[in-house]
């Protein structure tokens, strides 16, 4: 396989800043959305994490069959919209979405 082809694991990390008090808001939510993707079965992985040094900073670990899937597919599903119009009063600042190729992955 090469670097770019759609067998490649996409990986996509997002990070989180929760405003003040709004964390077990912003967690309910979140993990309702993690559990709806990962029914859907195409998801390969979906980790939340917080920061040991800032509990008000999360980081969200994202692993897809391809770029293209999530894309073209994934982001397009409906529930997207109303879940970051529920979530964005509870966030400071930019979310920065990063996207990754697995190079090396464990199986």
């Amino acid at each position: 396989m090469h670097p770019g082809d759609a067998a490649q694991p996409w990986v996509i990390t997002v990070t989180l800043r929760v405003k003040p008090g709004c964390r077990d808001d912003l967690m309910r939510e979140l993990l309702a959305l993690r559990q709806l993707i990962l029914q859907e079965g195409v998801c390969l992985g979906f980790d939340v994490l917080a920061n040991a040094e800032e509990p008000n900073e999360l980081l969200l670990y994202e692993v897809w069959p391809s770029r293209e899937f999530v894309q073209e597919v994934q982001l397009k599903k409906a529930y997207y919209d109303p879940y970051f119009e529920r979530i964005d009063p509870w966030l400071e600042g930019v979310r920065p979405i990063r996207h990754w190729q697995a190079l090396v992955r464990q199986a």
